[in-house]
């Protein structure tokens, strides 16, 4: 996969490099976590219709997924860092546009999620309003919610 980066303070030269990719998501990492440990989790999160989407899905059984929102329009959310030889990060880009689906009314009509879950987990990059509204629902169903 190539990551095209717009910016006007590098130069345009091509730089050696070693790439790694790997599925993160600090909220689908504790997801599957809690799932390969207690067995069911509920996952709040939006990919896109699109290979790494599948991919993230396919890490979690159907029951666990109900809550991830696939988006047809949009690609699933991408983070690239630029580390120097010693680790330290240079330059972070990512695109996060698919946490936008997750609405407080997008939650509100998915609340029996929380109420079938014994754990519901966020991805923290939904919206300030959405966190709530999930936390209330949990509070109201009386379930346990971390984010991330």
């Amino acid at each position: 996969m190539d990551t095209l980066l717009h910016s006007q303070t590098l130069d345009g030269a091509t730089y050696h490099a070693k790439q790694d990719t790997s599925t993160g998501g600090v909220a689908r990492n504790i997801a599957e976590g809690i799932y390969k440990i207690y067995g069911n989790v509920n996952l709040i999160s939006a990919v896109g219709n699109d290979q790494n989407g599948t991919h993230i899905r396919g890490l979690l059984p159907a029951h666990c997924t109900s809550s991830i929102v696939t988006l047809g329009n949009c690609p699933t959310a991408s983070f690239s860092v630029l580390l120097d030889r010693r680790g330290d990060c240079l330059l972070v880009v990512g695109d996060m546009d698919a946490h936008q689906a997750i609405t407080p009314e997008w939650i509100k009509s998915h609340a029996q999620l929380m109420q079938q879950s014994p754990m519901t987990v966020i991805d923290a990059n939904i919206s300030e309003a959405a966190m709530t509204t999930v936390f209330e629902a949990c509070l109201q169903h009386n379930r346990p919610g971390e984010s991330d």
